[in-house]
This record gives C-alpha cells, structure tokens and sequence, in this order.
C-alpha cells in the first residue's frame, strides 16, 4: 500500500449483514443492516476501490479526498433510499388513506400546547432552533424549518403530514452535510487534543449554561451549573417529548381506537424522556401524590436551587 508491504488491509463492506445476523442467530459483531438496499457485486468492487485510494493516501491531503469521496458516494445511495422510502410512503394510495385526517394537530392547537420539532412543523409552525437560534456552525448553512408543501395540499397538521416532514427531513439533513463538506475550513477539530486535560478543565468549571440543540423530536433543552467539583450541582434536562407530549390531546380526541397506535407513533415519542419526578418511600403505604403537592415539591425545589446560586 503506497510502496510498502503491510502485514494486513481490512475493509469493512456496507451490506445488509450475514444470513445469521438478520436471523436473530449470531450476535458476534453486531453488524447487520448497514444499508436496506441489495447490494450487488459491482457495488462491492466499488467499495474496495475507494476502500484501496483511501490506504495509498500518500499524505492527509489526499486521504481525506478519498473520504470525501466515499462520502458523497454514500449521499447517492442515501438519497436513492429516500426517494424509494417516498414512494412507500406518499405514493401508496392505502397509507394516505389510513393517515389523512387523522390525528389532526390543527396550527393554533401546536402554538398553544407549545409543540416544537417535525410535529410542530407538520402542522405549519415553521420553527427550527438551527434557524431560528443558529448555534455551532449552523449560522453559516442554509438551514430552514420544513413544513409541508403544497404539492402535498399544504399542512394540515395530521399523521400523513408528520410523515411528509420527516421524509424531507432524510433530504435535508443530507444537504446540510454536504455544506459542511464543501465549506469546512482548514485547520484542527479539537480545540484540545489531550482529553484529560480537558476533561481536567471541565471538572473545575465553575457558572452555569443553558444549552439548546435541534434533535430529531425537536428542541432540547440542557441546564448545567458547576460549583468546581467534578460533578455538576444541578443538571435539568426538557427533552422534546415532554414537550411534545400534550399534542397527543387534541390529535386523540374523536378518533377510533384502531387508529391510536399510529397517531401516538407519529410524533416520535421517547416516554423515558417525559419522567420528571421519582418518589422513594422509605416504608409505609405507597399513597398518591396530587397535582398541588406536585407543584410545591417544585416551588422548594426553586428556592433551594436559588439559595445555592
């Protein structure tokens, strides 16, 4: 490779995975389902191809235009998948009749219950914290909430909406990949290079931040405030569940219970991410906790916390 003889050359083919993988019968790699497409031989040969470039690299210049390269291979395959995956989806005239209509988010109903993400978007609240709060290098791409068009009838906020926004959603964030790729700046990833002594630096961190990103469900929220020791003095998580949750009300109501399953599919729920309180009792009946003592456990929390700070 490159002039010289090496011992060994591993390349690691995308494919769908063994027979026994997919079959539930071997665990031993883990590597199953790469790719849901068929891959064929000359597919293959154009891996190891690009695999071959990438280890004769002669300096980083040219390895990382193998990168690239295979890169914007794997868009073409991705996006070949996205426009099979859209006509599953969009074209099938049975999908749209079980999905039209139903679980209906109206606008006004997304602004009130305060719903953020795809199922925010599917009702036509064009919301996005990459856009609307560019964080990270997201001001410099051309980032825009992705609501449904109309084409597709123009939002109507119900399950097939939903599904609209998350398939062009596949498209987007393909694009925006390939703007990095092709305004990435030269120079180091890491500002630093040694991880202890960066984790070091954070475990003596002292103040308080308030992070916001833009997951797959919506906006994430993170309070973090460090006191100097290794652990945090208070870490809040608002996860985009918890805010999507109260959109299930006005999407169930009228509905039959056949069609329950979908429409609670449909916004992506994470229910571990909706916890926001545990209670240990030590002995004792179990009892119940009531909305009223819910909301004083929260108000002395408050005031301990700003006590701390």
């Amino acid at each position: 490779m490159g002039g010289n003889v090496v011992d060994s050359f591993v390349v690691i083919f995308r494919t769908t995975g063994c027979y026994w993988a997919k079959s539930g019968g071997c665990s031993m790699c883990g590597y199953s389902f790469d790719t849901a497409l068929a891959v064929t031989t000359d597919d293959l040969m154009h891996q190891l191809g690009k695999a071959a470039a990438l280890g004769e690299g002669k300096n980083l210049y040219d390895a990382n235009k193998a990168v690239y390269s295979l890169l914007r291979y794997g868009f073409k395959v991705r996006e070949g998948a996205g426009e099979q995956m859209k006509t599953v989806f969009l074209d099938d005239s049975t999908i749209r009749m079980r999905c039209r209509d139903h679980g209906v988010l109206s606008y006004r109903d997304a602004q009130l219950l305060c719903a953020i993400g795809p199922t925010a978007r599917g009702s036509g609240v064009a919301m996005d914290v990459r856009h609307d709060y560019p964080y990270c290098a997201y001001g410099d791409l051309d980032v825009h909430p992705i609501i449904p068009p109309q084409e597709f009838g123009g939002p109507r906020g119900d399950v097939y909406d939903r599904i609209i926004v998350r398939l062009l959603e596949l498209g987007q964030s393909i694009d925006i990949i390939q703007q990095c790729l092709d305004t990435m700046p030269a120079g180091e990833i890491l500002w630093e290079k040694k991880l202890p002594k960066l984790l070091n630096t954070l475990k003596k961190a002292q103040g308080e931040a308030i992070g916001r990103v833009e997951a797959p469900r919506g906006e994430c929220m993170h309070y973090v405030r460090m006191d100097g020791h290794e652990a945090p003095a208070t870490w809040k998580v608002k996860a985009s569940s918890y805010s999507n949750l109260m959109s299930w009300i006005p999407m169930l109501q009228g509905e039959q219970l056949a069609d329950v399953p979908i429409i609670v599919a449909s916004i992506d729920p994470c229910l571990s991410c909706t916890d926001r309180v545990s209670v240990i009792r030590d002995g004792g009946s179990p009892g119940y906790m009531t909305k009223e003592d819910l909301s004083r456990l929260s108000r002395e929390k408050t005031r301990r916390l700003m006590q701390c700070r």
